[in-house]
């Protein structure tokens, strides 16, 4: 038994039955063993590939973008570019995006300060390394809440917030949907037999639209619970539901996509990342959208091995996009990420830049290829301006 879920055992041992929300968060994020401590969880040999591990061509794409997002002299004067990138794992995209800032944007490359966003110390600590050429232009911050209290962090600049492959990797609470009883359940996670096993958690009451069981503290999944299932007709809802639909709750997504934008008084919230839009039932996902993979295969029981495999779920981008226009965001783009890249490429050869080499025409190929990456991950672009 590895230390995550000897952990998990102890807790469960103690506390009872933990929301599935809380396993999922120490399996990927338990300190020094949760499954992004590891080195090796991406590319070939990885579980997963990412437009990153594709190579330099993702960078080369945004940096013109953020670039040409700062180009009118009112935005550049007498202003730094805040970039910020949460999940940003070994650095990369990072180094890709200050290397062509540098290299094709240097007025704008002297005015950029790039803060990763990095609870993990051990991940901070190689970043750090990746990004060394780079010291005069970076920051580090362990939470988004202390970036608004750093000396360096300016009030006034035009902000860039985005996250590549990370919201589909924060926890989400499980529902399921009990037909003879008409009502949702929440599922947790139990210790029993010396394995993990599901369990419905005790004292959940009836969650149609505007009913939310008490048994759930938090305002936040209340909250989440509610703008998820108020637009659903609860009579018709009974009727064309399943007996075991399962739904996730993105509250942490939710929640942070909301801080986010509380830091940004001028510029973008970014997400590139597989999902959905549109509506909160997805017949062709009875079971739900939650995963785990390992070395790119589906493992069967993501309860096996916490802290050894990834866990995903995908994206809830109508929920994101209800959160963003509520702080008062405008949504942009909402598209695949092949017609997002595809239009910045082509404003970038229309700039004049040089033609890629047949590596990065490859990587270019990949990233939009309708069967690699092209229609399966999404791209959400949420802007706001000074009043």
């Amino acid at each position: 038994m590895n230390n995550v879920a000897a952990f998990l055992k102890l807790q469960i041992r103690r506390f009872g039955p933990l929301a599935f929300a809380d396993f999922m968060e120490h399996a990927l994020y338990f300190p020094q063993s949760g499954y992004y401590e590891k080195e090796d969880t991406i590319g070939r040999e990885g579980d997963f590939y990412t437009s990153v591990s594709v190579g330099s061509a993702f960078g080369q794409l945004l940096a013109f973008q953020f670039a040409n997002w700062m180009e009118p002299p009112a935005q550049r004067s007498n202003q730094f570019l805040e970039i910020v990138e949460a999940g940003s794992h070994t650095g990369q995209l990072a180094h890709d995006i200050l290397s062509a800032l540098q290299q094709s944007h240097p007025t704008i490359y002297s005015q950029t300060r790039y803060w990763v966003v990095e609870p993990s110390e051990k991940r901070s600590v190689s970043q750090r390394e990746t990004l060394r050429k780079f010291d005069s232009v970076t920051r580090w911050v362990a939470d988004l809440s202390q970036l608004g209290t750093q000396d360096g962090f300016s009030k006034d600049g035009f902000k860039i917030i985005f996250s590549n492959e990370l919201l589909d990797s924060m926890p989400v609470h499980l529902l399921r949907w009990k037909s003879e009883l008409q009502q949702w359940v929440e599922l947790g996670v139990d210790w029993v037999d010396d394995q993990f096993v599901w369990k419905e958690l005790p004292g959940v009451e009836e969650m149609l639209p505007r009913r939310v069981s008490r048994r759930i503290r938090s305002k936040h999944l209340s909250r989440a619970i509610r703008e998820m299932l108020e637009p659903l007709d609860a009579a018709a809802l009974m009727k064309i539901i399943p007996e075991g639909f399962m739904l996730e709750i993105p509250v942490a997504a939710n929640q942070w996509w909301h801080d986010a934008g509380t830091l940004v008084g001028k510029g973008k919230l970014i997400a590139f990342d597989y999902g959905f839009g549109g509506e909160v039932l997805r017949p062709g996902y009875p079971n739900g959208t939650l995963r785990g993979f390992h070395r790119h295969h589906p493992v069967e029981n993501i309860l096996n091995r916490p802290g050894e495999i990834d866990i995903t779920s995908h994206v809830n981008f109508s929920a994101l996009i209800r959160t963003g226009e509520k702080a008062g965001f405008n949504t942009e783009v909402f598209t695949s990420q092949e017609l997002f890249l595809g239009r910045v490429a082509a404003n970038r050869i229309a700039a004049g830049f040089r033609d890629w080499d047949r590596s990065e025409k490859r990587q270019f190929l990949t990233l939009v290829h309708p069967e690699h990456l092209g229609t399966s991950f999404k791209v959400l672009i949420q802007s706001k301006t000074l009043p």
